[in-house]
């Protein structure tokens, strides 16, 4: 099967998430400086500072994405918050290096400015920084912005021929003091739409009750030619359950499964959760046996909130979905009271959408219910969807990939 998501060409190829909700007045000068580089006349300069942003409060630490409309241009930003005592803003590195990190964070343009000719920031960061330019919202050009001090840099880079900048992180925090925006052309482009294909493949389910030992083998990559598929390898699951673990302890740890690529693989398959994974009121008990790999998983049948967001099967009368705890950050450990924001969401009964069967479906969350990835069922996650389906997605659809024969 495939999966077609259509969104901004802008906000899918930067991050598509921040939990921040900012507004900010943008100083616009027009300037009577001569354009050296190719002679089109005026100069216009967009001056982002602390000082342009209004106060605004954090939610949770992951953040989700956000756009604003500044002086006749949209800017989108990811992970991005106000630094009261420093006078800065912070593009915030998200510190996950597990699964499938949240991306980090950025500030860019969605309407596309055009004809820019110089891009200058004031940063400070104890890593690397970087500008990434192009044209409709390809970053086609990498400029690295290189750590400083703990005093701030003023870096400015001379470019042509482009109508998109992303300011972005690297493996740490960013401040930015300042962020100056020179270009040529006063007008303002509508921004460009783009489709992007994520493939995605049926499921293997195991048929019948499983018992203890019962294995699955799954695509685990495959080759995808001219809208069919051929399996390059396979990877195999085994059926476990409690009983078998009190009976010999010693095979805790290996029977446990915390990555979420196998807990997709496990929960489709089997149709049921990965041993290590119990309700809230067993986890002390499981904890014995499992220790920092016992996870908890919780049951729902709500119809409001994130699941309005796909387009989950409503046939069948005894609708549910399943939350399972993904431990994201190695910051702290995880346990029933401190889950963080990590999930899996299993839906029991799948999608009621074009190329979808009656199989489950699993869908990744790493910030907190903010965005998803849908499981391809085939080793990886597709790109990433917004759970409150407003801005950034047009559309939500699929269509068919075929196995070679």
């Amino acid at each position: 099967m495939k999966k077609i998501i259509k969104i901004t060409s802008v906000i899918l190829l930067l991050s598509l998430v921040t939990v921040f909700s900012v507004s900010c007045n943008l100083s616009f000068i027009i300037s009577s400086e001569e354009n050296g580089n190719n002679n089109q006349g005026q100069v216009y300069t967009i001056n982002l500072n602390y000082n342009n942003f209004e106060t605004f409060n954090a939610s949770y630490s992951t953040g989700n994405y956000g756009e604003k409309n500044i002086s006749g241009f949209k800017y989108g930003y990811y992970r991005m918050a106000k630094d009261d005592k420093n006078k800065t803003m912070i593009l915030l590195n998200p510190e996950l290096n597990e699964y499938i990190p949240a991306l980090p964070g950025s500030f860019y343009n969605i309407s596309l400015i055009s004809d820019i000719i110089s891009i200058e920031v004031t940063y400070q960061t104890d890593s690397e920084a970087y500008i990434k330019y192009g044209n409709n919202g390809e970053k086609t050009v990498t400029y690295t912005l290189p750590k400083t001090s703990n005093d701030y840099n003023t870096k400015k880079i001379e470019i042509k021929n482009t109508n998109f900048f992303s300011i972005e992180t690297g493996k740490s925090r960013v401040s930015i003091k300042s962020i100056v925006i020179k270009f040529t052309r006063d007008d303002v482009e509508q921004t460009s739409f783009s489709t992007q294909y994520n493939y995605r493949i049926n499921p293997v389910v195991y048929k019948g009750n499983p018992m203890p030992g019962a294995t699955v083998s799954v695509p685990n990559e495959i080759r995808i030619t001219d809208g069919k598929y051929e399996v390059i390898s396979y990877k195999t699951y085994t059926y476990h359950t409690m009983d078998e673990v009190i009976q010999n302890p010693s095979i805790a740890h290996s029977v446990a499964l915390t990555d979420p690529v196998d807990i997709a693989y496990y929960s489709i398959a089997f149709g049921t959760f990965p041993v290590n994974y119990v309700a809230r009121e067993d986890y002390n008990d499981a904890y014995e046996y499992f220790k920092d790999d016992t996870r908890c998983f919780f049951e729902y049948n709500r119809t409001d909130g994130y699941v309005q967001s796909v387009p989950y099967n409503t046939k069948n009368r005894d609708f549910v979905y399943y939350e399972l705890d993904i431990a994201i950050s190695s910051k702290g450990k995880y346990n029933a009271s401190n889950r963080g924001v990590g999930r899996i969401v299993y839906f029991k009964y799948g999608f009621d959408n074009p190329g979808y069967d009656n199989s489950p479906v699993v869908v990744f969350t790493d910030d907190h219910y903010t965005t998803f990835s849908e499981f391809n069922n085939y080793g990886s996650f597709s790109n990433r969807f917004d759970a409150k389906m407003t801005i950034v997605f047009i559309d939500y659809d699929s269509i068919n990939v075929s196995k070679k024969n």
